[in-house]
């Protein structure tokens, strides 16, 4: 994947400070000793007293152009809008610090807090609900770029992006502390996908009418994919004699064509959650994943819809038909970011618009909450020749595959 950048000219500090009440008392006084240095000179000798007094003002004067204009130069540039990772799998989110001014960045922290579907490492970590958070000290001179790494590691399904990009760094003298807080976080994200959890009983998802996929079970055949030849038997075609064959060998042959099926899968995806099943919702985004790529292997096509409100022309979340590897990894990112309880459309009338607008496919199979006010929309499903199938919990899995054809 190419790495993309994020440009100061895309984005701007947050500049905060933290100041230390007694030095700018301090100040104050030195003024005042200033003055008053500046009055006692003329009736005697009060060098040192006027040199300490401009000192503290000198170093006040020259902290506060520090905390003023020290990122004025300063870029912050994050590599790779987006990550694909696997549950488990491990990564790095690349932070680049350029200073191409004169002020330098000295004994500075830089702090990072993502979405818990990572956990960061490799610095000072803090734990906060739903989030993970690490702070990294660096130094950094004029005139020069460092590369900061973050690690991770992903932990769940989901989409972790940066809530938090922010540079903590004391003014030269150590007095105040300057907050550099990043704005527009629209920087990176690390999309985790989901595991895949096995679906049983998978033969009885059966293929149905003429189209590209080979099988021994179906009734149609390919006359273009001639395979090889057998020995006549009574009753075969005329028109499927090998003539040169049968010249060579001296006894009619006919040619073999491979069996061919159209198979298609359609996913149909209720978000809707009732109490205390985000278990069993979870379990359900494994279960559709696992299938994904079992179709993907046997090179089937699918789509997938899923009743969660959407802008376009189709009211609601969907995946038109494809196949191959681009598709599963669109699936899988789609997988990843749909959470259970979100706003939906009710789940009839995503069935009713499918039924009434989309292409069908040989198999539908359901998955989420079903409830038996649906039941006439999957009658309609059968009507017009799809196999319809409903994913279970592993405790109905056990007992078999119902009549109706439901995994279980």
């Amino acid at each position: 994947m190419g790495k993309a950048y994020i440009r100061k000219s895309d984005m701007s500090f947050h500049k905060s400070i933290l100041e230390i009440s007694i030095f700018r008392t301090l100040t104050v006084v030195a003024v005042l000793l200033l003055f008053g240095g500046l009055v006692i000179s003329a009736f005697g000798h009060a060098f040192l007293l006027l040199f300490l007094a401009i000192l503290i003002v000198a170093i006040y004067g020259l902290g506060k152009f520090y905390e003023k204009h020290v990122d004025d130069f300063l870029e912050v540039t994050v590599a790779q809008r987006q990550q694909r990772v696997d549950p488990g799998g491990t990564g790095s989110i690349e932070v680049v610090i350029r200073q191409k001014g004169i002020l330098p960045l000295l004994m500075a922290k830089i702090s990072m807090e993502m979405d818990h579907a990572i956990e960061l490492s490799g610095g000072k970590m803090h734990r906060r609900r739903e989030r993970t958070f690490v702070e990294k000290p660096f130094s950094l001179q004029f005139w020069e770029e460092k590369t900061i790494e973050f690690p991770y590691t992903a932990k769940q399904r989901g989409v972790s992006q940066i809530r938090s990009l922010e540079i903590i760094l004391p003014n030269p003298f150590n007095l105040n502390q300057i907050y550099l807080k990043l704005d527009d976080l629209n920087l990176t994200e690390v999309v985790v996908f989901p595991k895949k959890k096995a679906v049983h009983h998978l033969q009885h998802v059966q293929p149905k009418g003429k189209g590209e996929h080979v099988t021994q079970q179906s009734l149609y055949i390919d006359r273009s994919r001639n395979i090889g030849t057998r020995p006549y038997e009574f009753g075969d075609p005329f028109n499927q004699i090998h003539w040169k064959a049968s010249a060579r060998t001296g006894e009619f042959h006919v040619k073999v064509d491979e069996r061919v099926s159209h198979l298609s899968r359609m996913f149909l995806i209720n978000v809707k959650l009732t109490r205390n099943n985000r278990e069993a919702f979870e379990e359900m985004v494994e279960q559709v994943a696992y299938l994904a790529m079992d179709a993907t292997k046997k090179g089937i096509p699918y789509s997938l819809y899923i009743n969660i409100l959407s802008m376009n022309r189709v009211p609601f979340i969907h995946q038109a038909e494809g196949k191959g590897e681009k598709h599963l990894g669109n699936t899988l990112e789609l997988l990843a970011r749909i959470q259970g309880g979100t706003f939906t459309v009710p789940f009839e009338n995503m069935l009713n618009q499918i039924i009434l607008k989309e292409p069908l496919a040989t198999d539908v199979i359901q998955a989420g909450m079903n409830h038996p006010d649906y039941d006439d929309y999957y009658r309609m499903f059968e009507q017009k020749g799809s196999r319809v199938h409903h994913l279970q919990t592993d405790e109905s899995q056990e007992k078999g595959v119902a009549a109706d054809g439901s995994f279980a």
